[in-house]
């Protein structure tokens, strides 16, 4: 059944001058499908909301707040540890337009003025909604519906919930890099365009002119918002430094390439370089092209000039052959009559490096945690959504350390792509229980893999490009060449191929993750090199809990990632996790004939061992797979290689002793049996 009140509703609000778009019937994800970006397609069209709340008409109502010029106070007062009548004690809340969501918190949505920032939480329970969106009366939720409390006109902002206007900082000293005009612009740019990425660029600048880190650090002392320390300032931009030394990135701050147009002594302009790059940067073209850094890939992120069809319906798309065409079409009707398509594909590899995108490092980046403000859960979220249950007091810390590390080396892998980062969690349950989709929900459908080709092959290379979890399912292989592949792939740090139909071969450090899931307790079959799997049986996936605590999760990975925490087992786990790889090891049927028959004996050659473990055996059948198979059976079953025999029939063989604990166990077995 239709509800005609949400196309009703979204229309009055894009009336309003509110950004609207869709989002799935009784969930918080924006719908795919329709609103691929999400909040970023929100719109006032109604033309637009009348075509999606069409074919979808039972869509929640999502709104863009700040690009509706709105700013919400989202408290979530059912909460028993929400903190927000302590804190708005000392503090005016001005009647404004108010909203009680479906989970029985309170949306306080006030008018936000250009320029003013805000934080992200305002104390436990209480978030800040600006830079994304909140869903809208009479969207629903969980089964119940978002409702209004009044018909008020939002108010502005009070003073004590935006941050301190950056422009009211001065810099900490005097500086020799910029004069009081070009500091003046910076904040202005910071104002306008945000702090993150304007302050990397800076340091960027000052680590190309030479700048040391305690003098960049001095200047960007000043840059500090209020709501933030100068530890948390320091600690941000290090990484900055680091990673600008690191990649030898960054430009002067206030030099731009010139951009007059290079002619012949005839006064033509001249179809080079330079001036195809100057045309297309100051055109319409250079808001089209980025570099998706997560993919490897060129992207064409918006409508191409001169391409038909409806801008916002655009989808974001990799770069073509056929861009470079209709770009030199273009080129020819605007000035460059004669260019070459070498030339465009140049300039375009130039405007892509300049418009660096990466998904999931902006979503991380974007994220906040507070250890005073939010509950930490890091440590816990295997048992509360996977169902994990510990046995023991030794089994517990097991699990909360794989919770831990699992997360904070995906957050490593997307920060510092090319880390070591080669622990597997393998999720243990029954079909149909939901692990896949849990690894699904983590890591984001759109950066999340379950199809990996075959490993050590270019194809499955070339599709860790774009994904940041990525899932193997059933890790069980036959044969040992097979195991070896898979260690040393999941091992890896980073790609070289050259991808299909591509010009040249490419280096692309890895920024993903992997997951293992299966429904068995012997998926193990080579008992060596088993450090990176780390075993975790589930009973029951709480999806809608995972769903709606991904992001605080993700940001407390964060956190932590940036205090340093150490994303690998301690050595007193190690052991640990080593005794539970041990008990998934799949076992050959071999190994109980060798304790049995072979239990009084103290040395043994393969070759006498399968004579006496299969008795009827004649020495013409013993196979060189044969004596493979019994080496590691007598190895399974306790013994060990220990040189050759010097002497007598076996001369020359190998000789396998059994341990001395296993020997004992065996006299003692013998004993027992005389009884």
């Amino acid at each position: 059944m239709t509800d005609i009140r949400l196309l009703n509703a979204a229309l009055a609000y894009a009336s309003k001058g509110w950004h609207i778009f869709p989002v799935i019937p009784n969930e918080k994800n924006p719908y795919g499908s329709l609103a691929p970006r999400g909040h970023l397609n929100a719109t006032t069209s109604a033309d637009q909301i009348i075509e999606w709340w069409t074919e979808a008409p039972n869509a929640n109502i999502g709104i863009n707040l700040e690009a509706s010029g709105l700013v919400c106070i989202d408290v979530d007062s059912y909460k028993p540890d929400c903190g927000f009548d302590d804190f708005i004690k000392d503090k005016h809340l001005p009647q404004t337009l108010t909203q009680k969501s479906a989970s029985g918190g309170t949306h306080y949505i006030f008018k936000a003025y250009p320029g003013d920032s805000y934080p992200g939480t305002l104390c436990k329970g209480v978030d800040i909604k600006y830079n994304g969106y909140i869903l809208l009366s009479p969207s629903s939720f969980n089964g119940r519906s978002y409702e209004w409390q009044n018909d008020l006109e939002p108010t502005k902002a009070p003073d004590w919930l935006a941050k301190k206007s950056p422009k009211a900082i001065e810099p900490l000293m005097p500086t020799s890099w910029l004069t009081s005009l070009e500091y003046q612009q910076l904040i202005d740019v910071i104002e306008n365009e945000g702090w993150h990425g304007t302050v990397l660029k800076l340091v960027a600048s000052l680590v190309a002119r030479g700048g040391d880190d305690d003098a960049i650090h001095h200047f960007t002392d000043g840059l500090t918002l209020q709501g933030y320390t100068l530890e948390d300032t320091r600690a941000e931009v290090q990484r900055m430094i680091d990673g600008a030394r690191a990649k030898g990135f960054g430009t002067e701050l206030t030099r731009e390439p010139s951009s007059e147009l290079i002619k012949s002594s005839r006064g033509d302009v001249i179809n080079n370089h330079h001036n195809v790059y100057v045309t297309l940067r100051d055109s319409a073209w250079g808001q089209v092209f980025a570099f998706n850094e997560l993919a490897g890939t060129k992207m064409v992120l918006a409508k191409p000039p001169g391409e038909r069809g409806n801008p916002s319906f655009f989808k974001p798309r990799e770069v073509k052959d056929s861009d470079y065409s209709r770009l030199a079409k273009w080129c020819n009707q605007n000035g460059l009559p004669t260019v070459n398509k070498n030339v465009i594909i140049d300039c375009v590899q130039e405007i892509c490096e300049e418009n660096i995108i990466s998904p999931v490092r902006h979503y991380l980046e974007g994220l906040r945690f507070a250890p005073a403000h939010h509950e930490p859960q890091l440590s816990h979220w295997m048992e509360r959504y996977l169902g994990a249950k510990p046995g023991s007091s030794e089994e517990r810390q097991y699990i909360e350390a794989v919770s831990r590390l699992s997360l904070i080396q995906a957050v490593a892998r997307a920060l510092n792509p090319g880390c070591k980062a080669d622990s597997v969690p393998i999720l243990e349950g029954g079909q149909g229980i939901g692990k896949s989709t849990a690894i699904r929900v983590l890591h984001g459908a759109e950066w999340f893999g379950d199809a990996l080709p075959p490993m050590g092959t270019k194809d499955a290379s070339d599709y860790l490009r774009g994904l940041w979890g990525i899932e193997l399912a059933e890790l069980s292989f036959q044969r040992k060449a097979e195991i070896e592949v898979q260690k040393a792939f999941i091992s890896r740090r980073e790609e070289r191929f050259r991808p299909a139909y591509g010009r040249e071969e490419i280096l692309y450090p890895r920024r993903c993750v992997f997951w293992g899931t299966t429904n068995r307790t012997d998926y193990i079959k080579d008992d060596t090199g088993n450090r990176r799997f780390l075993p975790i049986r589930t009973t029951k996936v709480d999806f809608e809990g995972l769903r709606a605590r991904r992001d605080m999760l993700w940001a407390e990975a964060v956190y932590y990632y940036n205090q340093g925490e150490q994303y690998w087992l301690s050595e007193d786990l190690v052991v640990y996790a080593n005794e539970q790889t041990k008990e998934r090891i799949e076992e050959d049927p071999w190994v109980e004939v060798v304790q049995t028959m072979l239990r009084t004996r103290k040395e043994i050659s393969l070759k006498e061992a399968c004579k006496v473990c299969f008795q009827d055996l004649q020495d013409q059948h013993i196979t060189t797979m044969m004596t493979r198979r019994m080496s590691h059976c007598l190895q399974m079953a306790g013994w060990r290689k220990d040189g050759r025999f010097n002497s007598g029939p076996q001369r020359n063989q190998a000789r396998f002793v059994k341990d001395a604990a296993e020997a004992f166990e065996g006299d003692n077995a013998h004993e027992r049996d005389c009884f």
